[in-house]
């Protein structure tokens, strides 16, 4: 038998050289912003990261920022001579890749001065890339580190300085840029294209071009130069514009196929015939991109298709006669992630913002359940949110405005005020906010599996702000019995139904958080033992500023409440948009006006707490707006957690906006959601195994001076393990060893470094 068993030393805390953990990105590639065909693949930019799909293998290889590039969220996508992929991100950056060689170089010339790149041409030896500021010429060498910003092109002739440049294009030995003052060019072979006279511009002032804006620029073989503004398409000859065509919809890219010029514009393909444009196979719609390919000897028109809330986008082959669906990589549904959870069976649920809805993972496959034609009811455009499970594994989750839903095995059932097989014998079981059509909802359980349902009332409605469906009910399936519904009570005037998050404390006591504003409460249920009859219950309503700790709170606690926990020494830990407080000295078993909370003033990084999560060794994670703070049972900061491009605490983590948080007690793993993707990360935060008591470490005790190895028994372990990790008080890993090593040859106090630790 094999067992992975972990062996815990009591050492005075010391810091650690090395530590295990290890990220993986999921993230959707299915929302395309820009493609290229280069080298037997189709190199799609995405908002989930870079997708490359091999026309020949049907394969696609995905790269995210635990994969090479710098971030997920690109721009555009480009290509040099020797075979390098050029990925323009969000933040200004640009990454280079090599396919073939796994080698991989991040370009910070234009962060921080780039907001966004619209092309990527590679002209010989230099690659120009256009930008919302200009032009910026690279030129570099078979030294993959041998790159150089040589030029920064901000005024092009007489046209404004730093003026976005919408596209750029190669043709007869021009370089032609697009921009919403007209057309620019310049000779190609000039050796100071930065110099503004090296630029002749051509506007509607000075030529028959049809209109200044110009969008969209095309180079084809034969050496015509295509053009795209919001109203025309248009050729242009070197001397006069030709073929001028008044277009319904503006069009986002031109291509050229067996002699043939084709268009896209954002729902349909085009194809030039004579004088005019005509339709080219069925309508699309989404479509960012068209590119000619070669695939089975065959050429091909392949389009890129963002999201819509119809179906995902992807990659699409235009076929007039067989019209098909966008491909794209399988994984998530979406990657504005706001909220991530494990079920009893280990499986992640994750809702997604972006693409509205929920998602499933078992470890292997993604299961998306996202707004699209088959997911069409009216929950799935209301912005799923969190969700609990009961007794039989099903889950609940919340909405922004949707209600509820109810999964049951593969069926779904929604709780709202229109779906009417939802209903109980008295009508809608939840009430709606402003209007009928506007249910919002949180959920949460208590530990015998009830499941407890906040719904936002709002104005100056007194209605059930939580419901009860017990475990009895829910065992019986869905059936027109009532729930059960409490009413908070109307505190200086406020509406009791201004409230969201809802928590179940080890007390059994239910507690929902304000979000009405300053002035608002949040309120506590205490049902003595008595949840069915609601004569007796007891409500304990409170504003935390009102319990603030005058020497930590500053400025004050805000009332609306984002999320609350309770860790195993029992604090009471609460997140709002201003930051994180605890309750002083524990939950009491009775609640008064005698509560103290405590600030987090010394919180490393973040504002707004939108989670806060207790893992198995009772360390609070944070999920801010900016990063992932770790907060140990010592109240010591043992980890911050920000994207690559920190210079504090860079890490691999997808973005700084985090929305959510949970973790795998049995395996270490911790899943973090991102509103850039989805963040899996593996740690030493493992629980205490039953079989951990059979452990006989010796000598004991064990001095860690350089005298001494540390071994363990090996015949009362009743089996191998897969490695032993040793790690501090505070949970900082200090040293992994296997099975061989531990046994055979023991540990001689030294982390993976090899300097001895301080211990006793």
């Amino acid at each position: 038998m094999t067992r992975s068993s972990l062996l815990m030393l009591v050492l005075i805390p010391c810091l650690v050289s090395a530590e295990p953990f290890q990220w993986t990105t999921f993230t959707s590639t299915s929302n395309v912003v820009d493609i290229i065909s280069f080298d037997g693949s189709i190199w799609a930019a995405t908002s989930g990261g870079l997708s490359a799909y091999n026309t020949a293998s049907g394969r696609f290889e995905v790269y995210t920022n635990t994969r090479g590039l710098g971030m997920n969220s690109c721009t555009a996508v480009g290509h040099d001579e020797l075979g390098w992929i050029w990925v323009a991100l969000t933040d200004g950056r640009i990454t280079r890749l090599h396919p073939e060689t796994g080698q991989v170089r991040q370009i910070v010339a234009l962060e921080g001065e780039v907001f966004r790149v619209n092309r990527i041409l590679s002209i010989g030896q230099s690659v120009f890339v256009a930008a919302n500021n200009g032009i910026f010429r690279f030129e570099y060498s078979a030294i993959p580190d041998n790159y150089v910003v040589i030029e920064s092109i901000k005024v092009l002739g007489g046209f404004p300085n730093e003026a976005e440049i919408n596209d750029i294009a190669l043709c007869n030995g021009w370089i032609y840029a697009a921009t919403a003052n007209g057309l620019a060019r310049a000779d190609a072979t000039s050796e100071l294209l930065s110099a503004p006279a090296s630029w002749e511009n051509i506007t509607t002032g000075n030529s028959n071009i049809p209109e200044d804006n110009i969008r969209v620029l095309f180079a084809t073989e034969d050496g015509r130069l295509w053009l795209a503004g919001p109203i025309y398409t248009y050729q242009y000859n070197g001397t006069e514009f030709l073929s001028s065509i008044q277009f319904n919809s503006p069009v986002v890219e031109f291509a050229e196929m067996e002699e043939g010029i084709f268009a896209a514009t954002a729902s349909r393909v085009v194809e030039f015939s004579g004088s005019d444009w005509v339709n080219y196979g069925a309508s699309i719609g989404s479509i960012t991109g068209l590119r000619s390919v070669n695939a089975d000897y065959n050429q091909l028109l392949a389009v890129g298709v963002g999201d819509s809330p119809s179906r995902s986008g992807g990659i699409l082959f235009v076929d007039p006669e067989n019209p098909t669906d966008p491909i794209h990589a399988p994984g998530i549904g979406g990657n504005l992630i706001i909220y991530a959870g494990l079920d009893g069976n280990g499986r992640l649920w994750a809702t997604t913002s972006d693409r509205r809805g929920f998602n499933i993972y078992d470890g292997f496959t993604w299961k998306n359940r996202i707004q699209s034609s088959d997911y069409n009811h009216a929950f799935f455009s209301d912005s799923p949110r969190d969700i609990t499970f009961d007794n039989l594994n099903n889950a609940w989750i919340s909405s922004q405005g949707g209600g509820v839903l109810w999964t049951d095995g593969d069926s779904i059932q929604v709780f709202d005020h229109a779906d009417t097989s939802g209903f109980d014998i008295n009508g809608q079981r939840l009430l709606g906010i402003s209007s009928p059509s506007f249910v919002i909802t949180r959920v949460a359980r208590n530990l015998r599996g009830d499941i407890f349902i906040a719904n936002r009332i709002g104005g100056a409605a007194s209605g059930p702000a939580l419901a009860r469906v017990s475990a009895e009910w829910i065992a019986q399936g869905n059936h027109p019995e009532p729930w059960e519904y409490f009413y908070p009570p109307v505190v200086l005037g406020m509406s009791a139904g201004e409230v969201e998050e809802v928590m179940v404390d080890p007390y059994d006591r239910v507690w929902i958080g304000a979000v009405g504003g300053a002035n608002d409460k949040s309120h506590v249920l205490v049902d003595r033992g008595t949840l069915p009859d609601t004569t007796d219950d007891e409500w304990f309503s409170f504003n935390p500023r009102d319990f603030q700790d005058g020497t930590t709170c500053f400025p004050d606690i805000q009332p609306d409440i984002l999320c609350w926990t309770v860790d195993q020494q029992n604090y009471l830990w609460i997140g709002t948009e201003s930051g994180a407080f605890y309750l002083q000295g524990g939950l009491p078993r009775t609640l008064s006006n005698n509560m103290n909370f405590i600030c987090l003033y010394d919180m490393p990084v973040g504002h707004r707490v939108n989670d806060i999560h207790v893992d198995s060794q009772d360390n609070k994670w944070f999920a801010t707006d900016e990063g992932v703070a770790v907060l140990d049972n010592n109240f010591a900061w043992i980890h911050v957690f920000q994207t690559s491009s920190s210079i504090d605490h860079p890490s691999l983590l997808t973005s700084n906006g985090v929305n959510s948080i949970t973790s795998n007690p049995a395996t270490g793993e911790f899943w973090i959601g991102t509103q850039d993707g989805l963040s899996h990360l593996t740690t030493p935060y493992l629980s205490r195994m039953a079989e951990l008591d059979e452990v006989w470490p010796y000598p004991n005790p064990f001095k860690a001076d350089g005298s001494q190895r540390l071994f363990l028994d090996p015949q009362r372990l009743g089996g191998r393990f897969e490695d032993a990790r040793i790690f501090t008080i505070t949970g900082r890993l200090v040293r992994e060893l296997t099975w061989s090593e531990m046994i055979a040859g023991g540990w001689d106090g030294r982390n993976q470094d090899g300097v001895l630790v301080a211990g006793g």
